[in-house]
């Protein structure tokens, strides 16, 4: 939104032959990606804007499937801006803006690399892409669903490194597993020890015993995207230490 600091980002790009173009605040940005969205390969974003902020604005552009590459811009990057960032953002770069981090940052960016977040969904067939479906529309991330089974063990993880496990926790489907054992089988088999378990039950399953068994939160269903939202974000270290340190 500061004219100084846009001319500055328009003439850097200028110097590297890249075409851009320009928004004052989140509303603006979003009818200017709508308006041109075949020729936008990258976008900047201001972190504080007037009448819609950078990060209200690029939550909506996810939420609208928007998945080419989303760099914060901002004068300082507190911890709390990293956590909120993460899963939304690829990056962010410090002003005053370098041109020589800009042409990292860019190539970096526009490489393909793997999504900031994995989650896991072990959940009934006719409701793991749906929780699948959400959790890809609200962040850039990869997820990998499995069907419950009485078979189930740590080794079927394969030991994966997985940011949260979400688990429909129906006691028959696990061969009569508890819901204690069953956590602790998840967790061994992920390299991430302290991995945070959610669980997905429907109304009419018992639900009030699993924070005791370890669960870091409860999904109802029918799904709804602000519970899948509010569980991650409030998950001990899900969102935390996200991005390199290399302004």
């Amino acid at each position: 939104d500061n004219v100084v600091n846009l001319s500055v980002m328009t003439s850097l790009l200028s110097s590297l032959d890249i075409t851009s173009l320009e928004a004052t605040n989140g509303v603006e940005a979003l009818d200017m990606y709508e308006a041109n969205k075949q020729q936008i390969d990258i976008i900047f974003m201001d972190l504080h804007m007037p009448i819609m902020d950078g990060l209200r604005a690029t939550k909506l552009l996810r939420e609208r499937g928007v998945r080419i590459p989303i760099l914060a811009i901002t004068a300082d990057i507190t911890d709390t801006a990293k956590k909120q960032c993460r899963g939304l953002m690829n990056d962010y770069i410090l002003k005053p803006v370098k041109k020589q981090i800009l042409v990292e940052k860019i190539a970096d960016s526009l490489t393909q690399k793997p999504p900031n977040l994995h989650f896991l969904v072990i959940e009934e067939e006719s409701t793991n892409h749906k929780a699948a479906e959400i959790l890809q529309k609200l962040y850039l991330c990869d997820v990998t669903t499995s069907l419950p089974s009485p078979s189930f063990s740590s080794s079927s993880l394969s030991s994966a490194h997985y940011d949260m496990v979400f688990v429909g926790f129906q006691s028959d489907e696990f061969g009569g597993v508890k819901v204690e054992e069953l956590v602790k089988q998840l967790r061994a088999g992920c390299l991430k020890e302290d991995v945070s378990v959610c669980a997905l039950v429907g109304e009419g399953d018992q639900a009030e015993d699993l924070y005791e068994a370890g669960v870091c939160d409860i999904i109802l269903k029918p799904f709804i995207e602000d519970d899948f939202r509010k569980a991650i974000e409030n998950a001990p270290n899900v969102l935390d230490n996200s991005f390199k340190e290399t302004n």
